[in-house]
């Protein structure tokens, strides 16, 4: 996902899920569930690591 800095430079931001069981991200840090449980999702910017948790709930079966 392209990122501008404050010196409008575009940067690439590296997303990843702690377990591709539970959810995966995708290169523009869309998080889709694939199973109920906790993911930590992480981003990483000009040498910074960021990481967020994401809980997926079971699906409503209708």
């Amino acid at each position: 996902m392209p990122v501008e800095d404050g010196n409008n430079d575009a940067a690439a931001v590296i997303w990843k899920s702690g377990s591709e069981e539970i959810a995966t991200v995708d290169e523009t840090g869309v998080v889709t569930g694939k199973k109920k449980g906790l993911v930590a999702i992480t981003a990483e910017l000009e040498g910074k690591t960021y990481e967020l948790y994401v809980r997926v709930s079971e699906a409503k079966t209708e």
